[in-house]
């Protein structure tokens, strides 16, 4: 953003100290900045805004407790909260069943509440990380 403000300067400021004829080179400088930053812009995907880019940002910024699961009820994805809230890392939750995160006979309950309509105020028990306690969940629809 500097180039072409000093091209500007210095071929505007010789022709009349020195009474030369200077060719504008300001057009040229400006040019060529365009073309460097239409290059990184380019080469860096700084303004790429993808389906898949904004699903990550929705995703991660969430508070709520969020896990994608495969049709196989294996997780794909936990959320920076849910992470968090059981202390578990990604590595440790990913390709993993659904249910183990479940405690004892919580998860025949998730289960039989699906077949039903939708639930509210269900109290879920979490395991985490830590066996010393259990998280109480209400989910809400």
């Amino acid at each position: 953003m500097l180039l072409p403000a000093v091209v500007g300067i210095a071929t505007e400021g010789v022709s009349p100290a020195t009474d030369v004829r200077v060719p504008e080179f300001t057009i040229i400088a400006s040019l060529f900045e365009v073309i460097i930053i239409a290059y990184g812009i380019y080469r860096y995907n700084i303004f790429s805004l993808t389906p898949a880019v904004a699903a990550d940002d929705i995703v991660s910024a969430m508070s709520n407790v969020l896990f994608l699961v495969q049709e196989d009820e294996s997780i794909s994805l936990a959320n920076h909260s849910a992470l968090t809230l059981l202390q578990y890392g990604e590595p440790e939750l990913i390709g993993q069943p659904l249910k183990s995160i479940f405690a004892e006979g919580e998860w025949e309950k998730v289960q039989r509440s699906r077949n039903v309509e939708p639930c509210t105020n269900q109290e879920t028990i979490f395991v985490t990380k830590n066996p010393c306690f259990s998280i109480n969940f209400y989910n809400s629809r």
